[in-house]
């Protein structure tokens, strides 16, 4: 299982306007405490600074600096999606529920309640996703 997270960071004129930092899909809850995403989605939610990098060693140290804050913060969750995530991203999105819930050991309405929980949204809607990804990406190669 790799997973991976992507940090940025934009300074313009010596001043930071913008840190973020990508999970990869489920990874979030590895790192940040979250009743549900799916209650979250697409909606603002104010963290505390506490759960955030340090800006000013960011800057001096950005990948050491990074790589030891997530490393410290690191907690997986009891039961986690991204094998399944993996899963429906090798298959291109083109992987039933039902098989995923075989493979992984799992009740259908356990990955259902698992996905919308870590991710925000049902294994069938992140597969379709996957799937338009990857259409997107054959069209755009294409052009």
């Amino acid at each position: 299982m790799r997973m991976s997270l992507r940090c940025e960071v934009e300074i313009i004129q010596n001043e930071i306007l913008l840190l973020g930092v990508q999970f990869k899909p489920g990874a979030f809850l590895y790192f940040h405490k979250y009743d549900s995403l799916d209650q979250a989605a697409n909606t603002f939610h104010e963290f505390p600074s506490k759960l955030f990098p340090d800006l000013k060693k960011t800057i001096e140290h950005f990948a050491a600096y990074l790589d030891q804050f997530y490393l410290d913060r690191l907690s997986p969750p009891k039961c986690s999606v991204l094998n399944c995530v993996s899963d429906i991203c090798q298959n291109a999105g083109s992987v039933s529920v039902e098989v995923l819930a075989k493979k992984h050991f799992m009740t259908q309405r356990q990955i259902e309640r698992q996905f919308k929980q870590q991710l925000g949204l049902s294994p069938k809607k992140y597969a379709d996703l996957e799937r338009f990804r990857k259409a997107f990406g054959k069209l755009t190669t294409n052009i």
